[in-house]
């Protein structure tokens, strides 16, 4: 698992806004929000990777459970064929039956 950069905190002081103007502090505060500006980028990098891992684990898994279903509805729609081969009429039959039940129960009788 990726960790983020530290969770430096800056403090900004009064003395950026003197009216002494010191160049040296001016510098100073650059480097620093520089550097949290580094600090930001890395850590919107390591979360972009740890979320593609995440999207390409999870996309892995689905595809397997996809699979599998599949699988699982070709052997269903196999042996319903195969039944319905060894017994057509009880086949026939228990389709009608079934339409007349849901006809009665959808037209409200």
């Amino acid at each position: 698992m990726t960790t983020f950069a530290n969770d430096k905190k800056t403090s900004m002081t009064t003395d950026c806004c003197d009216s002494s103007g010191s160049s040296d502090s001016l510098r100073k505060h650059s480097s620093v929000l520089k550097d949290d500006v580094k600090t930001l980028k890395d850590d919107a990098v390591a979360a972009a990777h740890t979320a593609k891992e995440c999207l390409q684990n999870e996309a892995e898994q689905v595809a397997a459970i996809a699979k599998t279903g599949g699988e699982k509805a070709q052997q269903m729609h196999n042996m319903v064929c195969d039944n319905v081969k060894r017994h057509p009429t009880a086949a026939v039959l228990t389709t009608l039956g079934v339409g007349i039940m849901l006809g009665r129960v959808f037209s409200g009788r």
